[in-house]
């Protein structure tokens, strides 16, 4: 039963993880480090595993599932168009306060 039990995946666990990774860029005796990957939790077979990693100015998005999760790829493109609309009111926040403290001549949306 041991066994048995120890092969089985959990039917809908999603692990969702982020690591700050460094600002300034890492070297190694070849050159400089050029990205960070994270593969993840592989001890664990959750459904979907998410895990993000900063790298000096690259945000990296490591999705990776099992055979529990069918269309990964439509997760992916939603994530992507998340993380757009997310840096869009980023932007439009930022422009706000540029405005607020006299930087822009632009007028304030209300």
């Amino acid at each position: 039963m041991r066994r048995v039990v120890g092969r089985m995946q959990p039917p809908g666990a999603v692990i969702v993880s982020n690591f700050r990774g460094p600002a300034s860029p890492l070297y190694t005796t070849h050159g400089p480090v050029e990205n960070l990957v994270s593969v993840g939790n592989v001890r664990v077979a959750p459904a979907i595993n998410i895990t993000v990693w900063s790298y000096v100015e690259k945000l990296n998005f490591g999705l990776y599932t099992y055979d529990a999760f069918p269309d990964l790829t439509r997760v992916a493109d939603h994530l992507e168009q998340a993380v757009a609309e997310l840096a869009d009111a980023a932007q439009r926040v930022d422009s706000g306060l540029r405005c607020e403290e006299g930087v822009s001549s632009a007028p304030r949306a209300g």
